[in-house]
């Protein structure tokens, strides 16, 4: 913990009038850096430095932490700046400060997967903001990127040599889209100490297929507990069947959307974790998507159909 008035190349005064402000890093996930702010009046704000020198990521989280709150979500409350701005930027890069949320990230359970899935259905009905952007790492861009470095990744071939013909299906999807948050997993929930979840982090909302949202939870809710796969699915499918009785799952989408997010994040931790760093603590971390996301690929359409728990009708 230090105790001066700026987290570079920010300076607190953009925001705050206290000229003591105790400054505490908080872990977060791979990207963005998140410092927790503390006046001398015992106030707590977060301050979130976003990574992408894009301004449309913080601008979308910004225009979304309203929607959300409109709707009945709780979400992170941002505190303007002294000029009125939500977003700040300097030397091109951009930062939101948050009234600090008391509590903690849940567990991943069963119960947590309800919470995740229920946001879920709620986002999904959010007419989805003028000018939203497809999800920013598309299916071509990860084909490309794994061509890129094939050489490299000689542990993975087996698996990803397998989703080929599912990444190039998926890149040509042209089918219904609405608002997604594309990030719901646990860790993007905080509960308060009387009981009520808050969702965060919801700069990458994109408009994409439910099937694909769905996906992302699955997988997301695998790699925490890659031990409980294949359970995943069929808590998450019932889950958003009860919050949303009326709407078909595409199951065969929801099939082709689970392998690439398979593809996609397995190739992303071995190359975060691997590459260049062999002895990074993380480098093992890949290999626990390797066993769920061979026996996606390896279930016939009448299986997977079975798993789901669901047939290809409403109710």
């Amino acid at each position: 913990m230090t105790e001066r008035n700026s987290v570079a190349p920010f300076r607190t005064g953009d925001w705050l009038n206290s000229n003591s402000i105790q400054l505490t890093p908080v872990t977060s996930g791979m990207e963005n850096t998140c410092t927790r702010l503390k006046t001398a009046q015992g106030e707590l704000y977060l301050l979130k430095v976003f990574s992408s020198p894009d301004r449309y990521f913080p601008e979308l989280e910004s225009k979304l932490a309203t929607l959300f709150v409109q709707t009945g979500l709780k979400t992170a409350h941002i505190h303007p700046a002294k000029d009125g701005r939500n977003v700040v930027e300097r030397d091109g890069q951009f930062a939101i400060l948050y009234s600090w949320i008391p509590g903690t990230a849940p567990s991943l359970s069963g119960e947590t997967i309800g919470l995740m899935v229920s946001t879920m259905a709620v986002i999904h009905s959010i007419p989805p903001p003028a000018g939203l952007r497809p999800y920013h790492y598309s299916p071509t861009q990860l084909i490309a990127d794994i061509r890129n470095e094939w050489d490299k990744i000689s542990p993975i071939h087996s698996v990803l040599e397998r989703c080929w013909s599912t990444l190039e299906a998926v890149a040509s999807y042209n089918g219904p889209r609405c608002l997604c948050h594309t990030d719901i997993q646990a860790r993007n929930f905080i509960i308060s100490p009387d009981g009520l979840p808050f969702v965060i982090d919801h700069e990458h909302a994109a408009l994409e297929a439910v099937e694909f949202d769905l996906a992302r939870a699955i997988v997301f809710s695998v790699a925490g507990l890659p031990t409980l796969f294949p359970r995943q699915i069929m808590d998450v499918l019932s889950a958003y069947r009860t919050a949303r009785p009326d709407f078909v799952i595409d199951v065969n989408l929801l099939r082709e959307f689970l392998i690439y997010n398979f593809a996609m994040i397995l190739f992303w931790r071995y190359r975060a974790y691997n590459l260049g760093q062999s002895s990074h603590h993380h480098a093992g971390l890949y290999k626990s998507l390797l066993g769920p996301s061979d026996s996606i690929l390896a279930m016939d359409a009448s299986r997977f159909y079975e798993l789901s728990a669901l047939q290809n009708t409403a109710g």
